[in-house]
């Protein structure tokens, strides 16, 4: 037996092994060719999770490597060790001083060879927190790069009020208008398919960074992670785990309620409540906490379910147990975090010969947050690594209403050229006619044309629609 893999438990790259000829090759350097026919299954999971659940691939006969594993080219897979809940007795310290040394190892381990700190630079407590850690350490010459979504951007001007405070560097860009860059070519610009709207921002930005540092020796340090981990998902968990309690009879209810009214389609707090509900009527509780969406069977046919939902189950089970609380932590680390956020840009970076180091997804801080993880119950979100970063910037820019990386006016769905790709994606010629439902998608591109509110999961569900049609057409 030879290894032919050993894949990091959240790899943004992605190893496909080609079955009709063996081949093994990372999806960056994976040669499509006339004989590949689209996987269906994919395709699904794509459109409930926005990403496609390993051992799947785009492709019928290719299959990907499993992250957390080391796999040998006998078919044998061994996953990767994590300690078990009960081995937080055996932690000595603050929890924070203990996070403050891993973090910290992490970073100077990443910096080796005299290179240049870069920080992908939000203000918000992930990126402040690798910011902090890095002036504690001595590396005042870090540059912080943030992204602003207009001239008067809150969260922009918080994050330079930061940066100031820790004594770092900072440049800001954006602020154009967000349009369907990304859309026009992304198998041509994305080695491995997605489904995340911010996917728009994240590409401006990555294309201002690359050109920003074109030659220069350095590191780019990307937060993700720490949302999707044991440092801020347990809450979350906990409170999905209470809802298992309500009877199936009034889960059905709620899921009829939910697709006959056509609420799916409105915004208000009724969406908000039956849209969870349904959730957990159709899937089990994994899949339905890590679901972007709870519209098969409304937008698209949902006959790939209970294979691509056992496949997330055993990839999750295989490395932390039966555990609840575990699997959903590494599920939602390996699929959330390294196949959906991490692939906004990472692609472009690599391409253009740059490092990006992700610390939160790092093995050793996986297994730290996994450990944890049960003493994290707090409707706090991230409260150790918010204590953590307060000890370095005022308290008000840490415990503060924080909003995510996204264009608020949700502009690119407003544009004509995506109603256009999107009703291009129900075209017999697309690799999703056949799981498409026509009519309900029309009416959506009526309201978007009219600029109606559309609620969030319905935004996740078209933009994952268009961008693998477009994905598919331009690989």
């Amino acid at each position: 037996m030879t290894e032919v893999g050993h894949i990091p438990i959240c790899d943004p790259d992605g190893y496909y092994l080609r079955a009709k000829h063996n081949q093994l090759s990372d999806a960056a350097s994976f040669r499509v060719t006339a004989d590949l026919i689209p996987d269906q299954d994919a395709i699904f999971s794509l459109l409930q999770f926005g990403a496609v659940i390993p051992p799947l691939s785009p492709w019928e006969g290719v299959v990907r490597l499993l992250p957390g594993y080391r796999c040998e080219d006998d078919g044998h897979k061994h996953p990767l060790h994590f300690t078990t809940c009960a081995d937080i007795a055996h932690l000595t310290g603050p929890l924070t001083g203990l996070l403050a040394e891993k973090l910290d190892k992490i970073l100077v381990r990443a910096l080796e060879g005299d290179k240049l700190p870069v920080v992908l630079f939000s203000g918000g407590v992930d990126s402040g927190l690798i910011a902090a850690r890095l002036a504690h350490l001595g590396y005042r010459d870090t540059l912080l790069l943030n992204y602003s979504f207009s001239p008067v951007d809150p969260e922009s001007v918080m994050a330079e009020e930061m940066a100031w405070k820790l004594g770092l560097r900072f440049e800001r860009y954006g602020c154009e208008r967000l349009g369907c860059e990304s859309l026009r070519t992304p198998g041509k610009t994305y080695p491995i398919p997605f489904g995340d709207p911010s996917t728009v921002p994240t590409y401006a930005l990555a294309k201002k960074v690359t050109e920003r540092l074109s030659g220069l020796p350095c590191v780019i340090f990307d937060g993700n992670g720490a949302d999707d981990g044991g440092f801020g998902m347990t809450h979350k968990i906990n409170q999905w785990q209470k809802l298992t309690k309500v009877p199936r009879w009034a889960l059905k209810m709620a899921s009829l309620a939910y697709e006959r009214s056509e609420i799916w389609n409105q915004v208000n707090a009724i969406e908000n409540r039956l849209k969870l509900l349904r959730r957990l009527h159709d899937m089990p509780l994994l899949s339905a906490i890590l679901a972007q969406n709870p519209l098969a069977g409304i937008l698209y046919a949902k006959d790939g379910r209970k294979k691509v939902d056992g496949l997330l189950d055993e990839w999750a089970a295989g490395l932390v147990g039966d555990s609840p609380l575990r699997k959903v932590i590494v599920a939602n680390l390996m699929l959330t975090s390294a196949n959906i956020f991490a692939q906004k840009a990472h692609p472009i970076y690599k391409k253009a010969g740059l490092q990006v180091v992700y610390p939160f997804m790092e093995h050793e801080m996986v297994d730290f947050s996994l450990t944890i993880a049960p003493t994290q119950d707090s409707p706090e979100k991230k409260a150790l690594l918010k204590a953590l970063l307060a000890q370095q910037v005022p308290r008000e820019m840490v415990y503060r209403p924080k909003s995510g990386f996204v264009d608020t006016g949700a502009q690119v769905f407003y544009d004509a050229e995506f109603q256009e790709m999107l009703w291009a994606a129900t075209e017999e010629k697309s690799v999703l006619s056949g799981i498409l439902f026509k009519e309900p998608l029309r009416k959506i591109i009526e309201r978007l044309r009219r600029r109606d509110r559309l609620p969030h999961q319905l935004l996740n569900c078209i933009w994952a629609i268009t961008f693998t049609d477009r994905w598919y057409r331009t690989v």
